[in-house]
């Protein structure tokens, strides 16, 4: 793609490219990402399902049964009660981890009710004690555990913000005195799995099978396999809660629980594991169990998003950041810092709907800041070739004008003030510098009109009085030659001035004028020259008369140097042709002669100024201005000039102008 950028749009986008890919692999932007990822649940808010309902330990059932721990006969009162209840599965994010020392018949109690009930999940913690201890695993009573129909994992990981965002689907912890180099270790699913593929509810293409951890030298302690950000169904207490109490104390209808996931876990100030999530914003942190509530209906419809794999996370970035090159050359600065500003806005709608339409999670970080930073970088780079270049034609202007002895550079009243100019705003003094070559430029075009004033009245006027004189009486031997000489002159000083109003035409006072009528005048007025060569001038006009947009003067004066020039190189009793055609867009004007032809070598330069045709023979009869003047009319009127021809055989000058309806109205 960069064999497409010229050469300051592959350094932008190899700059851009660079950048964004520093940043994707490096991810110091991540915090930057996050903010993104918790604005698509805003974007796309979803509502939570009404089958799932948590049983909460909170400040009213505090109150009522007493300060936590609470026995755990009260559990499997609790637990009796759902019993008569058809619910499709029981998640109790409880740990039960050492035996009731006071109460040992309590542990039996409870296990005859989670096996009464016959679908209680019960939770496994994993986690150090204290900051580096090594990580343990903390499951429930073996006696609790024989009884529950499954278990899985409580805990969460934290991003590199605090806030929780996901959870993995496996993970192991291996034994302190495991064999690392035999040794493979069965992962242990999430609380939320469990509870699913209790309920039946997993769905299909969900990974059901538990991985195989190999240990190795340099195995870590804690194993994890594959981490998934879940969705969040509303902010915390979205969940439909019922109180603790309201169920033990059988105030609840038990078919209310018909049907439905159950997690019973902590909701009250200072209890349990409470969560920053990206719905948390400044209310109240979320409560663990509803977190697993928010994981549970994520597996189940689906919805866990994936990151995209780093390598292609970094070749989309390189991509996406190289794009604003494609339109920069071609806008102004306003119109790309726009673009840039909505391409910016896209990328971020982009990337924060990923999650919701494709379950994919890209960091989109590493991109903005590069598409931020195209226009500096673009703007830099232009701006530091423009200063080159015109560093190099500044020094070049100094040089022309010190060889015509001009004054090379500008003159300011106070050097103090042009030094610290220079100094502080290297720009600023370019620009004087430019306002200067301007300034010369402007003096150079009135001397040129000063100098078109000499030619047309300090030496054409008295030429034209020698001419009148010596047509007089007064003959003698040099009487022709000085005619002839002085005719020279003013022809010469004729075509400078036509050249000089060709030139500098304006496009603006054109008018529409019909060819075959300036053909005909053109015609008309060569006639008596062409007689008295006898040579026939063939005239072919077109039968619909051909407008075109123009000045008739220049135009008349382009035709009749062709056709003069064609009576100069032909012989006598010749015939020279002129064709008038048209097609959808031009009108086509075609001059033709017999005579002496023109060497291919010729044909390249013959539209250059003081360029002469035949240079040998007619050295004493052209100037080299004519061809010249027909080339800068003809592209003064939008059209086309060429010139085709056999030595000794033939030559024909081709003129296509635009027709009227076919030139913009802006012209």
């Amino acid at each position: 793609m960069l064999k497409l950028f010229n050469q300051d749009q592959r350094f932008t986008a190899l700059v851009l490219a660079m950048l964004a890919l520093l940043l994707t692999l490096t991810g110091v932007l991540n915090r930057f990402d996050y903010v993104f990822y918790d604005l698509s649940h805003y974007i796309s808010p979803k509502h939570p399902p009404e089958d799932i309902v948590i049983v909460a330990i909170d400040e009213k059932s505090l109150d009522a049964l007493g300060k936590w721990p609470w026995s755990r006969e009260t559990h499997a009162h609790l637990l009796n009660q759902l019993s008569k209840s058809h619910s499709r599965a029981i998640g109790m994010d409880i740990l039960f981890s050492e035996p009731d020392v006071q109460h040992p018949r309590d542990d039996a109690l409870l296990a005859e009710a989670i096996q009464r009930v016959g679908n209680v999940v019960l939770p496994i913690v994993i986690g150090a004690p204290y900051e580096g201890a090594r990580i343990k695993q903390e499951n429930s009573l073996p006696l609790l555990v024989d009884n529950a129909v499954a278990t899985g994992r409580v805990n969460v990981p934290l991003d590199v913000d605090g806030i929780a965002r996901s959870i993995y689907l496996w993970e192991g912890v291996a034994r302190p005195d495991a064999d690392v180099s035999q040794t493979t270790l069965q992962g242990l699913p999430h609380l939320s799995q469990s509870i699913l593929q209790a309920a039946g509810m997993l769905p299909e293409g969900h990974d059901q099978q538990s991985p195989l951890f190999t240990l190795h030298d340099s195995a870590k302690t804690l194993l994890r396999s594959g981490q998934k950000k879940i969705q969040f169904y509303g902010k915390p207490g979205a969940f439909k809660q019922v109180s603790y109490i309201d169920v033990w104390s059988g105030n609840i209808a038990t078919e209310y629980f018909d049907e439905k996931i159950i997690l019973i876990g902590a909701t009250a100030v200072g209890m349990g594991d409470v969560l920053a999530t990206p719905m948390s914003g400044f209310s109240k942190p979320m409560a663990g169990v509803e977190y697993n509530a928010n994981a549970i209906e994520t597996i189940r419809s689906a919805k866990l998003i994936s990151d995209v794999p780093l390598w292609l996370s970094a070749v989309i970035s390189i991509l996406l950041a190289i794009i604003p090159v494609l339109w920069l050359p071609k806008q102004t600065p306003l119109q790309s810092l726009v673009i840039i500003l909505f391409y910016f806005i896209a990328l971020i709608l982009l990337s924060t709907l990923l999650p919701e339409l494709f379950n994919l999670w890209f960091s989109p970080s590493g991109v903005l800041l590069a598409v931020l930073l195209a226009f500096p970088i673009w703007s830099w780079r232009r701006l530091d070739r423009a200063h080159a270049y015109l560093d190099v034609e500044l020094q070049q202007l100094k040089d022309d004008l010190m060889q015509y002895g001009m004054q090379s550079e500008p003159g300011v009243a106070d050097k103090s003030q042009a030094f610290n100019v220079a100094r502080y705003d290297v720009l600023q003094s370019r620009i004087e510098h430019v306002k200067y070559a301007a300034q010369l430029l402007r003096g150079l075009q009135k001397n040129r009109n000063d100098t078109l004033a000499f030619i047309s009245h300090d030496i054409r006027m008295p030429l034209a009085t020698c001419i009148m004189l010596l047509n007089g009486p007064a003959d003698n031997y040099k009487k022709s030659r000085v005619v002839l000489l002085l005719e020279q002159a003013i022809a010469l000083a004729d075509n400078f001035l036509s050249i000089s109003k060709a030139e500098s035409a304006s496009t603006a006072g054109f008018k529409e004028l019909e060819i075959n009528s300036l053909l005909q005048e053109v015609v008309d007025h060569l006639y008596d020259l062409a007689r008295a060569k006898k040579i026939k001038l063939n005239l072919t006009l077109h039968d619909d008369g051909l407008w075109v947009v123009g000045d008739f003067a220049l135009l008349h004066r382009a035709c009749a140097n062709i056709i003069n020039n064609a009576l100069k190189f032909s012989g006598e009793n010749s015939n020279i042709d002129i064709t008038l055609s048209g097609d959808a867009k031009n009108a086509i004007i075609k001059i033709k002669d017999y005579g002496e032809g023109i060497d291919q070598a010729q044909l390249p330069t013959i539209f250059k100024k003081f360029n002469q045709l035949n240079e040998v023979k007619t050295a004493a009869h052209g100037s080299g201005l004519g061809l010249y003047f027909v080339d800068v009319t003809i592209k003064k009127h939008r059209g086309e000039v060429d010139v085709a021809s056999e030595l000794g055989h033939w030559t024909a000058f081709t003129l296509q102008l635009p027709l009227a309806d076919a030139v913009p109205e802006d012209d």
